[in-house]
């Protein structure tokens, strides 16, 4: 019998030292004046390798240490020439060891190369020799905040903080991250406590800030603390109250939170983040009634976007408890929000899938048809509405929305697959044939078991046209994409043995589709007519009556008409006769079986 084919730090480098460069600017225009003036003869140089294997100009070393030296690095630095001006401070500094600039300068060039030990012994050696530059100090706390020793570069900032008493902001800033990184939480509040003197107390980023790192050292109060101080600063802020109802529910503090979020829903009914924040609220005091009052209250929310609302039902959709309080709740505002006016097609989708879940397909239909007149343009509506008719087996319908959803959607495979079973059905193969080649031709190989239900079903077309070479080749071709695919197995070896052709294939064919689905009636009926062809009469009647049983109370006629023409074929002529008449009870036989029974005789 042949098958029906429905179915996701600090990091800021030092900063730049721009009042350094502009001394050197001066330096260099003085320097060169006076050169000018001298009428001093030029330096004499020669080629050499760089470590970086770079050629610069070498001055003699006689003159590797002059103030012309010195000068040469400091105009390469500026014309961004970085390793020639490296290669005279390295010259200059091997002569003038206790300048502390030159250091500083190499190890800012060190520092560019990701050479953070050598950049800190050189800014360690300026350091030493010129503590009070701020623009060394600096970059010595920089480096340190480098090399990991956040606590010591920490220490250094709040020196330099010292030193700038005036202005001091940049290096608090810079002395709180790093105690932060170092995990020191008490210190860091200090530092940012300091920094509130200069910046002012109501600064909302200090304040954010000490926000976390109370939270980071699991200290509630603490934390609530400075979002208590925004709220007193910034009076007409939502955003810090639900900061503090929202940290109080995080932290099982239930009734703290839900004093906050009551007080604001008063006040602002309307908004969605205090409705979740009683959502979460209730929810951990299992208060059912109270959650269902503010979830129907949000689902009527128009100001919330219906995507977001569909999000917040399907939960209540999902359970496995048909019967539940739950689902039922969840049934009653899927209804709501698809009778809501205007209709939303998305909501009117969720409400028809609900009912296509519970069988309830004839209404469910009703809201999908509603969905393709609002939006011709949402696919998924036309396809459940192909699905819901074709699984009723209501054929003309599947032929007539097949049609529409072609109109709309002529590069979506699917509409010419419906269309080319409901052909089939209606027995007329002629029509489905063209609209299952354009299937195939559409349908990309990302979806192989498609592609070949869709193949199987032309071969089945084809077929019924007799045009038998044409079907077998589709058939193959379904195979060949999926070796397993049981409906094309059976199918192909049910009408080869009906014409009588290649029986041992077909054999193998119908034995390997009943391996994918060993209790299926219709292959089994399909192995047994084939076992009859090969005049293997006892395994056939055995394999047809095991067909019988498991098809209980669906049976189809053609099962006992076969059995009937097998206990003809065993000498039982009696049971044949009763099988053929049973045959006739269940319907779908063939045309002759009125003849057999009234000869008592069986015909091909």
């Amino acid at each position: 019998m042949s098958w029906n084919p429905i179915a996701f730090f600090y990091k800021n480098k030092p900063d730049n030292h721009g009042s350094v460069y502009r001394f050197f600017f001066l330096v260099l225009a003085i320097s060169c004046f006076g050169a000018a003036c001298s009428g001093s003869k030029p330096i004499a140089r020669k080629v050499v390798q760089t470590p970086q294997d770079q050629q610069v100009e070498e001055t003699t070393t006689t003159q590797a240490g002059s103030d012309e030296a010195f000068m040469e690095a400091v105009k390469e630095k500026i014309m961004g020439n970085t390793s020639r001006s490296f290669y005279f401070f390295q010259n200059y500094a091997k002569y003038n060891p206790r300048n502390a600039t030159v250091h500083y300068e190499l190890a800012r060039i060190w520092l560019e190369r990701n050479q953070v030990p050598n950049a800190l012994k050189e800014i360690k050696l300026a350091y030493r020799i010129d503590s009070n530059n701020k623009w060394i100090h600096s970059l010595y706390a920089d480096l340190l905040a480098y090399d990991g020793q956040y606590i010591q570069a920490a220490n250094e900032f709040s020196r330099l903080a010292r030193k700038e008493w005036r202005n001091p902001e940049d290096y608090l800033v810079r002395e709180a991250m790093l105690y932060q990184k170092a995990e020191k939480y008490d210190a860091a509040i200090r530092v940012l406590d300091t920094l509130s003197r200069y910046i002012g107390e109501d600064d909302e980023v200090l304040l954010l800030q000490k926000h976390q790192l109370y939270l980071q050292q699991n200290d509630v109060e603490g934390a609530a603390g400075e979002i208590k101080k925004l709220m007193a600063f910034y009076p007409s802020t939502l955003q810090y109250p639900l900061m503090l109802g929202n940290l109080y529910l995080n932290n099982n503090e239930r009734e703290k939170a839900a004093q906050i979020f009551k007080a604001l829903d008063a006040e602002n009914p309307q908004n969605l983040e205090v409705q979740y924040g009683l959502m979460q609220y209730y929810i951990g005091i299992k208060d059912t009634a109270n959650l269902n009052h503010v979830i129907m209250r949000t689902l009527s929310n128009k100001q919330m976007e219906m995507a977001d609302r569909i999000d917040l039902l399907v939960p209540f959709l999902q359970k496995g408890n048909a019967n539940s309080e739950e689902r039922t709740f969840g049934k009653k505002l899927a209804y709501m929000l698809a009778h809501e006016e205007p209709p939303h097609p998305a909501a009117l989708m969720l409400y028809g899938d609900l009912l296509t879940v519970e069988r309830q397909s004839d209404s469910a239909l009703m809201y999908y048809k509603q969905v393709t007149e609002m939006d011709t343009t949402i696919y998924v509506a036309w396809q459940q509405i192909l699905l819901n008719f074709a699984a009723g087996m209501k054929m003309d319908s599947v032929a007539y929305y097949s049609e529409k959803a072609i109109h709309y959607f002529p590069k979506e495979p699917t509409a010419y697959y419906f269309a080319g079973i409901a052909f089939n059905q209606l027995m007329q193969p002629e029509k489905a044939v063209p609209v299952l080649r354009q299937a195939a031709t559409l349908q990309k190989d990302d979806n192989l078991p498609l592609k070949s239900e869709i193949l199987s079903t032309l071969g089945d077309a084809y077929n019924a046209m007799r045009e038998f070479e044409a079907a077998d080749s589709s058939y193959e071709a379904a195979l060949k994409l999926m070796p397993d695919n049981a409906t094309a197995l059976n199918n192909y070896s049910y009408y080869l043995s009906l014409r009588g052709e290649r029986l041992e294939e077909a054999a193998n064919m119908s034995r390997r589709s009943l391996k994918v689905r060993p209790d299926e009636p219709t292959f089994l009926d399909t192995y047994g007519w084939i076992l009859f062809k090969q005049s293997k009469f006892k395994e056939a009647k055995t394999t047809i009556e095991k067909a019988i049983t498991l098809s209980g109370n669906d049976v189809d006629g053609t099962l006992y008409e076969h059995l009937g023409d097998i206990e003809f074929k065993l000498g039982n002529k009696e049971a044949a006769v009763e099988a053929w008449k049973k045959a006739v009870e269940k319907g779908g036989v063939s045309e002759i079986i009125s003849k057999k029974i009234r000869d008592k005789q069986w015909y091909e």
